[in-house]
């Protein structure tokens, strides 16, 4: 990369969900500066994912968040996750739609939708499905 342009222009080409989670790891890496050791993996992390060649939204996210969880000791689920939660459980499937639109909250909706109890995603589902404006008011998404 030559300058600040390029990398706009870099990230720009990145989906939504990519960026948030970028941003997310420079705000933990700037607010860690005691603990700069702790910033080696990711940086080696990123030189064997360029080195691959294989640099997509995907993989990027995917080797954010395993970063993340061998640095916090935590899981930052993705919309991958929770598509593959929606696809392996038949009761969550017939509310694809609902379940894996775009959801402001972000991770945290895909944390839910990977951890939460089946019969507690198809309750909000079937609420958000028959009246979706309130159920958006009411936080209930």
């Amino acid at each position: 990369m030559k300058d600040e342009k390029e990398l706009r222009g870099l990230l720009r080409r990145l989906d939504g969900e990519t960026v948030r989670t970028f941003t997310k790891v420079l705000r933990a890496m700037i607010g860690s500066q005691a603990e700069p050791d702790r910033h080696k993996d990711l940086l080696a992390r990123m030189e064997e994912l360029t080195a691959s060649g294989d640099v997509t939204p995907t993989t990027m996210r995917a080797m954010l968040a395993a970063w993340r969880g061998d640095w916090e000791g935590e899981r930052i689920y993705t919309y991958g996750d929770a598509k593959a939660r929606v696809e392996a459980e038949p009761e969550l499937e017939a509310h694809r739609d609902t379940i894996l639109y775009d959801w402001p909250e972000g991770e945290e909706h895909w944390e839910w939708v990977c951890t939460a109890p089946v019969a507690e995603i198809v309750g909000c589902a079937k609420v958000v499905g028959e009246a979706p404006e309130e159920a958006v008011a009411l936080g209930e998404a």
